[in-house]
């Protein structure tokens, strides 16, 4: 968001209007940074500054007036300002122009390499006959309403000819490997494992099935967003008979549920050191989503890599989503050890059901049918 034309004290208000808001989460930037300008006719600017603005601006402007105001790139809100009223214009033009730079992304992609175009193509022409993107369409249906937990980098950085060093990471160093590290040395030792150097211990039990901390979901997440100095750790054996395990299991997760959230917010968006973004990948089977932390896009994406292997630059353009999802998909995926890799792209063939006497009313019938017979 840019401010234009905005007095001293208006602009105050305004900013902690937009600042404190939680959705649509706004920052105050220059005009020639800015998706969205907010102009105050009745400021001090000149009218013929701020026509030839209206005329010139590449982005949306909100336009504040006790008078109206038309135009083809125009929003009106009405001075003295409602709050909510200039939020849900900031939304609506927010997501405007979102899809217009995921439009942008799809056509530079298909123009600027052409294997992922003919990937593409492939895909829309051999995929199974229900559409990938209209299966999981009411399922994704609140992806672009709520905050995203996949990262804050501008999405300039996802549009780069080369993906910046900054849009990758190493899992290795984060606590997804620590989790992991846990999980690992319950299910080998068969014992309840607690890990002790992250501020409250973790600890890993039922042959490393369950997980149980103090630590709450806030605190996981900061842990997760900054590399683990891993000579601070230290992990050690429990006796169960020395522990209230009824008390520990009421607090405990499931061990894929903190793995899956750990790899989410250690990814943040960003794709793990040595990923091949033109390698086709699918997942082994689905991930368990309703028991899982979910984030945008993340039904789709399992749809599709379920049903086909597509590589993570091909998936961007083929479902007209932003990179940051695929590689945090990408990211807790792999995590779970659900990735497989392919040497090409490839449709899987969907398993047909057989259509007669299945289940078990068919084995009753069968069964009936043998009496009979040999009656």
């Amino acid at each position: 968001m840019a401010l234009v034309g905005v007095e001293t004290r208006s602009r105050r208000i305004l900013e902690r209007i937009i600042t404190s808001a939680e959705t649509p989460r706004c920052t105050i930037v220059a005009s020639d940074e800015a998706d969205v300008l907010v102009v105050d006719r009745d400021g001090h600017l000149p009218e013929a500054e701020l026509l030839a603005l209206y005329e010139g601006a590449r982005q949306p402007v909100i336009v504040l007036s006790e008078t109206p105001v038309r135009g083809p790139n125009l929003t009106w809100v009405l001075k003295p300002v409602q709050a909510r009223v200039l939020l849900q214009s900031i939304w609506k033009l927010g997501r405007q122009q979102r899809r217009h730079v995921q439009r942008r992304r799809r056509e530079s992609l298909l123009a600027g390499s052409r294997r992922v175009r003919r990937e593409v193509d492939f895909q829309l022409g051999t995929r199974p006959p229900v559409q990938t993107a209209a299966l999981a369409a009411r399922a994704s249906r609140r992806d672009e309403e709520e905050p995203s937990c996949c990262g804050a980098f501008p999405e300039s950085l996802y549009l780069s000819a080369q993906l910046p060093a900054v849009l990758r990471y190493d899992p290795q160093a984060h606590l997804q490997s620590v989790v992991q590290a846990l999980i690992d040395e319950s299910r080998k030792r068969d014992r309840a494992v607690v890990l002790r150097g992250l501020g409250r211990d973790l600890v890993a039990f039922d042959g490393g099935r369950l997980v149980a901390t103090e630590l709450s979901d806030l605190q996981l997440r900061r842990l997760a967003g900054e590399p683990i100095d891993r000579r601070m750790l230290v992990f050690l054996l429990l006796r169960e008979s020395a522990i209230d395990m009824a008390a520990l299991r009421r607090r405990a997760v499931s061990s894929e549920s903190l793995l899956w959230k750990s790899a989410l917010w250690s990814s943040q968006g960003r794709l793990p050191v040595g990923t091949d973004l033109d390698t086709p990948v699918s997942i082994a089977a689905w991930p368990n989503l309703t028991r899982l932390e979910l984030f945008p896009h993340a039904v789709q994406l399992a749809a599709l890599w379920h049903r086909q292997a597509i590589s993570p630059r091909a998936t961007a353009a083929l479902l007209d989503i932003s990179y940051r999802y695929v590689f945090t998909f990408y990211s807790t995926c792999l995590q779970l050890g659900l990735i497989r890799e392919h040497s090409r792209p490839v449709v899987f063939q969907q398993q047909h059901e057989r259509q007669a006497d299945r289940g078990l009313l068919g084995k009753m019938v069968n069964y009936l049918r043998r009496r009979l017979k040999g009656a």
